[in-house]
């Protein structure tokens, strides 16, 4: 195993020397080191694995967004082509009036006054 020297504040070496020796529960300041630095990488790993749920959460939301959109412009379609079923399932007097109101606006008008 590769050695290293770093230097340390007091209070880093307080905390070193509480987690390692007869209490602690690593066997030596060193055992210590290199637990807290896999604990970094794993924090490092996990920060990476969160962002990338994150963003595709985010592109989860906005494909749902554009699905909400797409089944509102169905549900307008269905109504629209219920009505338009109806209109044609009515009887032929009411569609020959429909159809002759379109073509002829001006004679209704006149018919009220």
């Amino acid at each position: 195993m590769p050695r290293i020297t770093i230097t340390i504040s007091e209070s880093l070496d307080e905390y070193l020397e509480e987690e390692s020796g007869e209490d602690g529960e690593f066997d030596s300041k060193s055992e210590v080191m290199r637990h807290l630095a896999e604990r970094g990488r794993e924090v490092d790993d996990l920060e990476r694995e969160l962002e990338m749920a994150e963003t595709r959460i985010e592109d989860l939301r906005r494909q749902m967004a554009a699905r909400d959109n797409v089944e509102e412009k169905v549900d307008v379609l269905a109504k629209r082509l219920e009505d338009e079923q109806r209109a044609q399932d009515a009887p032929f007097v009411v569609r020959w009036y429909r159809w002759w109101r379109r073509r002829n606006p001006d004679e209704e008008g006149s018919e009220r006054a």
